[in-house]
């Protein structure tokens, strides 16, 4: 197997049936790629602006949803 990436910036990769997810927090989207080629297969649409790796749970890929943060001083 020869190792790919793309440049882009994005969160941790997640592999789960036999698929590559990565979550593009510019974009707003959950990319689906082949793992062992690196090939787009699909681009979903999901909430831009935060930072989190999707997880797997039951089978099923899950984003945590943008929260809106407050500083307090």
């Amino acid at each position: 197997m020869t190792a790919w990436q793309n440049g882009l910036p994005a969160t941790s990769p997640v592999v789960a049936g036999g698929l590559l997810y990565v979550y593009d927090e510019l974009q707003g989207r959950l990319n689906v790629y082949d793992p062992t080629g690196g090939r787009l297969l699909r681009s979903l649409p999901a909430a831009p602006g935060h930072w989190s790796s999707p997880i797997v749970v039951g089978g099923r890929i899950i984003l945590r949803p943008a929260v809106a943060r407050q500083q307090r001083l």
